[in-house]
């Protein structure tokens, strides 16, 4: 399944039923790409809308409570790294809005989140 970009960097089987890729786009912004897991065929739909990130989005957890998708996103331009914390969209089951940002050390390699 092609996964909307030019780099997926992480992927994530979140509790609601849905695939999460994490894509690069090379200097543009990168993009969490949302496939509808179908288990009775088995196949992957694409959804429409991804949610945007920064440049270079490295890693990808759910919180415990399966309210959050969690994202290490590293800026190639600036060499930051951001924590950014998205939440499931309450009107598009599988979509992401964007909630909050942080800093995190100069060089976050993974994320992940503890049950």
């Amino acid at each position: 399944y092609a996964s909307g970009g030019t780099t997926p960097n992480a992927i994530l089987a979140s509790s609601n039923g849905y695939v999460y890729v994490a894509n690069w786009q090379g200097a543009a912004a990168g993009a969490i790409d949302a496939f509808l897991l179908t288990t009775s065929t088995p196949s992957l739909t694409l959804q429409s809308n991804p949610a945007i990130t920064g440049d270079q989005p490295i890693g990808i957890a759910e919180d415990s409570t399966g309210s959050f998708v969690l994202l290490l996103d590293k800026n190639t331009t600036t060499g930051g790294t951001t924590f950014d914390a998205y939440t499931f969209n309450a009107t598009t089951t599988g979509l992401l809005d964007f909630s909050a940002s942080g800093s995190t050390g100069t060089t976050p390699v993974a994320i992940v989140a503890v049950p």
